[in-house]
Formats: C-alpha cells, structure tokens, sequence
C-alpha cells in the first residue's frame, strides 16, 4: 500500500540539508583516522561511492559485521530475496 509513495519519500530524505556538526561534538583526529581506512585500508569506498556512500535497500554487511542488531532485518521482506555481498 505504500510502495508507490516511496520513490518521493526516499527523493524527500535525500534533499534534507545536512546539519553541521557542533564544533566539539566529535573527535576530528578520530574522524581523520576513519576516513582514511574507508579511503585506504579497509577498501570500503570501492563499494560505498559519493554521494550517498551506500546503495539503498540492499544490505552489503551482515549486522554483525558492523556490530549491530539484526531483530528488524531478519523481519524484511527483502531478507527473503538474499543479501548482495562487497566484493571487497
């Protein structure tokens, strides 16, 4: 019943500014030292081009690679169609 609203959803969600983040708020060395595994090490801007960095509705990771929950994913639909792996 909503699939024919989610193309404008999704064009909406991307069109939100992004906010700046507070000076402070986070650790900029620590923040250095990510970017350069995404860009270097760890191989992930291979898969995770600009500008979104990720592909939507496609799970590249199993959650416990990245060290999350899986409770709402083992309940998608799209788990039944198969998870599109990294090649990295």
């Amino acid at each position: 019943m909503v699939a024919t609203h989610l193309g404008a959803l999704h064009f909406y969600q991307l069109a939100l500014p992004v906010p700046k983040a507070k000076a402070g708020s986070f650790d900029a060395t620590a923040a250095g030292r990510g970017q350069s595994t995404f860009n270097g090490k760890g191989r992930c801007a291979t898969c995770h081009v600009p500008p979104l960095f990720t592909e939507p509705g496609w799970n590249v990771h199993k959650p416990s690679e990245i060290g999350i929950d899986d409770f709402q994913a083992n309940r998608s639909r799209t788990r039944a169609i198969g998870r599109r792996r990294c090649a990295a």
